[in-house]
């Protein structure tokens, strides 16, 4: 987590796009704007804004050459790495039955030591098929969502998976061949807004564009505009007015796990029937 999410402060949170100046010294803290328009315009829309109080770092570098190399289009960036590769050997071994503490090691082990586990130090943090750590709550949300049992150890590799490909785009995918399409109804939620949050948010940065900048928190959905929506425990809820996520639920419908066939396609070809769940289809 620490690798992958902005703590405030750090990366882009200390940069100031109107004077260049870049630093914890030079601009001072910057937190994330909390809003649900993510859109350019705005200096209040173009300071890191999130729609769940997290801001990711993954792949970023602390360093200004770095930042512009991004938008010009001269950055490096990866087409297939090594880790994911991995991480579908040690899916296909487990699903074949055949997976043994060697294949840990090679795959899951030298992922959690590249990122700095210390297995002597923390021996529970290397995974062996005599010591696969419990995780009740995702246990009990594949029990309720999915209509297949899920061995200890395929749930371990796929959690680990979930973990070294964020932000990747790779997670649709993951569960469409995993036939898990029904995890995308988890309610999402954001960071907790505690009354330290407010307060720290509520300051934010102290200068023309943000000074007095009125933040709320909301309970339960209000108006959208300044206010941070949360539900009863104080957690953000991401896309408050959408109409598809409702409160922060995901629609799904089993037809997805098939694209549907193109009009087209089938008026070539009169013999192709059209996937399930999409027979209304008509353009």
């Amino acid at each position: 987590m620490r690798q992958t999410v902005c703590k405030p402060g750090e990366y882009a949170s200390i940069f100031d796009m109107d004077d260049n100046t870049y630093g914890l010294e030079e601009t001072g803290v910057i937190y994330p704007m909390i809003i649900y328009d993510t859109g350019g315009g705005s200096p209040m829309k173009r300071y890191n804004s999130t729609v769940t109080g997290y801001r990711f770092i993954k792949h970023w570098m602390p360093d200004y050459s770095e930042w512009e190399a991004n938008p010009n289009g001269v950055q490096t960036a990866h087409m297939f790495r090594y880790g994911e590769l991995l991480l579908i050997y040690a899916e296909a071994r487990a699903e074949l039955g055949e997976i043994t503490d060697e294949d840990l090691d090679i795959t899951v082990n030298a992922l959690r030591e590249r990122a700095g586990f210390d297995f002597v130090k923390y021996p529970n943090a290397k995974l062996t098929l005599s010591n696969i750590p419990a995780d009740p709550r995702l246990d009990a949300i594949y029990a309720e969502k999915l209509d297949y049992s899920v061995p200890p150890i395929i749930r371990e590799i796929r959690r680990e998976r979930r973990v070294e490909t964020m932000m990747e785009g790779m997670r649709y995918e993951d569960l469409m061949r995993w036939k898990a399409g029904k995890l995308f109804t988890v309610p999402v939620r954001g960071m907790k807004m505690t009354q330290e949050k407010i307060d720290l948010y509520s300051k934010n940065r102290n200068d023309e564009t943000y000074k007095d900048y009125p933040f709320k928190v909301t309970v339960p959905i209000g108006e959208v505009g300044n206010q941070v929506i949360v539900d009863d425990k104080g957690f953000i809820i991401p896309w408050p007015t959408s109409t598809t996520v409702i409160k922060g639920v995901r629609p799904w419908g089993d037809k997805r796990y098939y694209y549907p066939i193109p009009l087209n396609e089938m008026l070539l070809n009169p013999q192709l029937v059209q996937n399930p769940g999409w027979k209304d289809i008509n353009r």
